[in-house]
């Protein structure tokens, strides 16, 4: 919570201050980029569950990507990177399990 709250405060400060236009869109960027980084982090630091928390973490920051890239890179390509990402994740946690 500390994380999105820090990223809210931040976000109001620099639309407050003019900083960069207010878009909407970006909103999302602000509330699920800083919080898909501390997932990715507390699973390659501290997870009993790195895949759960890696899967996870990987789908928030490709919300705050495309809520920032809309424009840019079209949204369905950051959707098949989230795919691919998300098998890749599949893969390393299945064989690391075959592995125990």
């Amino acid at each position: 919570m500390a994380c999105i709250a820090v990223s809210i405060a931040v976000a109001l400060i620099i639309y407050g201050i003019g900083l960069i236009p207010l878009n909407l869109w970006h909103i999302l960027a602000w509330l699920f980029g800083p919080f898909g980084v501390y997932t990715v982090i507390y699973a390659l630091i501290k997870s009993r569950e790195p895949t759960y928390h890696l899967v996870w973490g990987a789908i928030t920051i490709s919300i705050a990507i495309a809520s920032i890239t809309y424009n840019i890179l079209n949204p369905i390509v950051v959707l098949g990177s989230l795919i691919l990402v998300i098998v890749i994740i599949g893969l390393l946690g299945y064989w690391r399990g075959r592995k125990s």
